[in-house]
Parts: structure tokens; C-alpha cells; sequence
């Protein structure tokens, strides 16, 4: 849904809300505005929205009790609840057709989640136009960097990435920044890469690692996104395309507000464009989880928390300090921008990964069966031109697997430049049973080179 039809509907719902407030209008016309409310709804597809704010994929508001609570909860906070009873009496039956609800459900609740994905939308409408207009002012003014609060440092290609909408199908020639608009489309190179793996009995498994300024919003606006609606409901979407394409996907934004929540720390570093230790170890672990809920993987394999056969890796924990990325870059500030509070450097706290038996950090296996693909946040604090060495995805995995994975990392685009070095190397594919494909969002659209097909398997 597009930021023009999310303010539309939030300014419907917010004319409705305040005409019943001061009891200004007419039942008539608080019906007529309801109906238009619900009309523009239905054409905006704001139930596909659903997905966002926590409800699982494919149920009807009416069905998932704990989304129904929520928006129940978002109606009586509003003060609503006679807005919800005369939507109530509208034709909002006639919408069930849009929302998924069963027959025979109560109508008062899919208004009131109707109501919910209002209230959320807008917010998520308001970071995507704050987004957008950093990121155009910083291009304009030429500046691959945009200065946050309290020494928080974002790429402008994060940000213009977060402003966007749909970025896949007919869509992606418009915002994609790819030199060939034929190459612009990420689902087509993707289900092309899942087609040739599958061939091979291999799966393919995306992880994308989350914006930057979605997740970590308190260091560029001041404020944090915490608790509140994700802001990345593109990536959402896309990630729900390609599971009904049964590709294997791994949303990690949920998982890293979540833990930022609960003070677990930064998932990104402050002044370079990585994410943090704390975010490898927790994507690690999510990525893990669920290969070993795959069919092909050995449960005696998955470490001695899960059986009785002994951990072959421990980590432990020490500081890293290093200079960020960003700091080389020109920054474009925002109104809460100091330049004396961004550090020289700064220090984060990583979980290096040993061999139990060496002392030894892992070496990548060519003979594993799950082969580590990506950007270099694959090589991240695994590779020490990036800050350190055995802390890395690769690493973490190997830990939570209890077995070492391959890893082809470049520092260029995931996107392409990826799988041109693992088509180099077919041999890499021997043995594999998954590739796990994890490299930044904002790849969808910012890289150059766009999203080649290319021929990994010859037939």
C-alpha cells in the first residue's frame, strides 16, 4: 500500500473520529464516511498490511485472536468504540471479500481492525515521508552519509531504501538505481537462483539484514522504533512473495526490534554501515533454528543442547574498537545533528567463536552442506580487514549448527557480484543441501549493478 493511499485512509479515519468527538455530524454522514473509509480501504488492499503489524500470514483478522485484541485495544484507546458500532452497521460485510473473514464473523472486529491497521499505517506513512525527505535533501546535496542524534551515522542508500514502497515486478524499473532497468527486478533473478538450486536438490534461503534506519529510527529522528509498527512493510511484502514461491525466508526485523526492546543491546554499529555482534549472534541463531527443522538435517548434528553429543565450538566475549565507515564519508545533517558527539571511533562487543579442541578460530568447510552467500556483512568481524576475525555470521553459525558452513563473502553488491564469484566456483555447490543468501535490504534498490540473471548450473 502506497504512502498516498495510507494518508488518504488515515485522513478518513481521523475526519470520521473527530466529527463523532464533538458530535458534529449526522448518522447519515458519519455512514457515508465510513463507507468511503472502508471503500478506499478495500482498493488499497490494507489488508495486506495485516502481516505487518504482527498477525500471521494468511489468517483473517477475525481469526487471529491476539492481532483482534490489539486492534480491540487501538479502538477503546481512541475512544472509539461508537465509531467501531456504527462501522459496524455499514457495509463492511461487503468487504469481506478483501479481508479474508470468514463467514458468520463479527463485523464490529473487522472494523476495529480495520481501525487498528489505520492507526499503524500512519505510522508508518509518517517515518516513510521523514525518510524520503532526508534522503532527497542529502542527494541533492550530494552526501552518502546523514547525521543522526548522538553520534548515529546512517548511508543515504538506507534511507532512500526505507522511504520506498513496492520495489519488485512491474515496480522495480522506477526505483530501482540499477544501470539496466532489465536488471532491476529482485524477484525475477531470485526465483531464477532458487529455480537452478532446486535443480541441484539445494535450498535457497534469503536473509536479508534489515534497515538500518528502521530498526535503529532513536539515531536518526531521536526516537525509537521499539514497540511501534515496523516501518519496512516492502521488505514484508516481498519476503511473503517469496515464500509463496516456497523460497525460505528469514525476516530478521521483528527478531532485532524485539531484542532492542528488551536492551540487548545496538543491532547496528553507530558510525559504519554493519550491523552489531549483538545482531550476528541473533540472526545466527534465527537462521539456525530453523535449518534444523528441515527434513535433511541430522537432529544429532545440532549441539549438545539438543542432544547428548558434545559442542565442537564456545565463543567468548570481549570489546572490539574500530572506525567506522561512515566516518570517511560527507555527512548531511538533521536538525538534531551535533559533529562533536560522532566518536573518532567506537567499541562494541563481539562473541568470538572457537574449535574447543585447537583453541582456534573456524575455517570455512567447502565440504559443508549449507554454504554462507553474501554482501560484507557475511565478512563482518570474521575477515580482519572488517575490525576482527572468528566473531562473523559464519562463525555463529557454525557455533549454533555445531558444524562449520561455507562461506563465499564479497565487498561488493550481494545482490550480483554474490553469485558471479560463486558461479566461478560451481565445485562450491557440491555436497550443499542450503544456501543462505544474507546481504543488506537496500540492496533491493540501491545497487548499481542490479539483480542479473545468471547461469550457476549448467543444464
Amino acid at each position: 500500500m502506497g504512502i498516498g493511499g495510507k494518508r488518504r485512509l488515515v485522513g478518513l479515519f481521523v475526519t470520521v473520529v473527530w466529527a463523532f468527538l464533538i458530535g458534529d455530524v449526522s448518522s447519515a454522514a458519519a455512514e457515508e464516511a465510513i463507507a468511503e473509509f472502508m471503500s478506499v480501504a478495500a482498493r488499497s488492499s490494507v489488508f495486506s498490511a495485516r502481516g505487518r503489524s504482527g498477525g500471521s500470514a494468511g489468517a483473517s483478522p477475525s481469526r487471529d485472536a491476539d492481532w483482534l485484541h490489539r486492534a480491540s485495544s487501538a479502538a477503546m484507546g481512541y475512544g472509539l468504540l461508537e465509531f467501531t458500532s456504527v462501522a459496524a452497521r455499514s457495509s463492511v460485510s461487503s468487504m469481506r471479500g478483501h479481508s479474508g473473514g470468514s463467514a458468520g464473523a463479527s463485523p464490529s472486529r473487522d472494523a476495529g481492525a480495520l481501525l487498528c491497521l489505520a492507526v499503524e499505517g500512519e505510522g508508518e506513512s509518517r517515518l516513510q515521508s521523514k525518510f524520503a525527505e532526508l534522503a532527497q535533501r542529502a542527494e541533492g546535496n550530494r552526501r552518502s552519509v546523514i547525521g543522526g542524534t548522538d553520534g548515529w551515522l546512517f548511508l543515504t542508500s538506507d534511507v532512500r531504501f526505507s522511504s520506498l514502497g513496492e520495489f519488485w515486478g512491474a515496480s522495480a524499473a522506477g526505483v530501482s538505481r540499477s544501470r539496466k532497468p532489465e536488471q532491476a527486478d529482485p524477484l525475477a533473478a531470485i526465483l531464477d537462483f532458487q529455480r537452478q538450486l532446486n535443480s541441484l536438490d539445494i535450498e535457497l534461503w534469503v536473509a536479508p539484514v534489515p534497515p538500518k534506519p528502521t530498526v535503529a529510527s532513536a539515531g536518526l529522528f531521536g526516537e525509537c522504533a521499539g514497540e511501534s509498527p515496523r516501518c519496512d512493510g516492502a521488505v514484508a511484502d516481498f519476503l511473503r512473495v517469496l515464500a509463496k514461491e516456497k523460497v525460505h525466508v528469514v525476516d530478521l526485523e521483528p527478531e532485532f526490534r524485539k531484542a532492542q526492546s528488551a536492551d540487548a543491546g545496538p543491532m547496528y554499529c553507530r558510525t559504519d554501515s554493519h550491523w552489531s555482534g549483538s545482531a550476528i549472534v541473533l540472526a545466527a541463531a534465527t537462521i539456525a533454528a530453523d535449518l534444523r527443522k528441515r527434513p535433511w538435517f541430522d537432529p544429532d548434528a545440532a549441539g549438545a543442547a539438543a542432544t547428548n553429543k558434545p559442542a565442537r565450538f564456545e565463543k567468548n566475549q570481549r570489546p572490539v574498537k574500530f572506525a567506522g565507515d561512515l566516518l570517511k564519508l560527507d555527512v548531511e545533517p538533521t536538525s538534531g545533528f551535533q559533529a562533536t558527539d560522532v566518536p573518532p571511533s567506537e567499541e562494541i562487543a563481539a562473541w568470538f567463536v572457537t574449535d574447543r579442541a585447537t583453541g582456534q578460530p573456524i575455517e570455512p568447510a567447502t565440504d559443508s552442506r549449507v554454504l554462507l552467500l553474501g554482501d560484507s556483512h557475511t565478512l563482518f568481524l570474521h575477515e580482519a580487514t572488517l575490525h576482527a576475525t572468528g566473531a562473523g555470521l559464519s562463525d555463529h553459525l557454525a557455533l549454533a549448527l555445531n558444524e562449520p558452513v561455507d562461506l563465499i563473502g564479497v565487498r561488493g553488491s550481494g545482490s550480483t557480484s554474490a553469485r558471479v564469484t560463486l558461479a566461478r566456483q560451481k565445485d562450491r555447490l557440491k555436497q550443499k543441501r542450503a544456501v543462505i543468501w544474507c546481504f543488506a535490504a537496500r540492496e533491493f534498490t540501491e545497487s548499481a549493478d542490479g539483480w542479473r540473471k545468471l547461469t550457476i548450473v549448467k543444464p
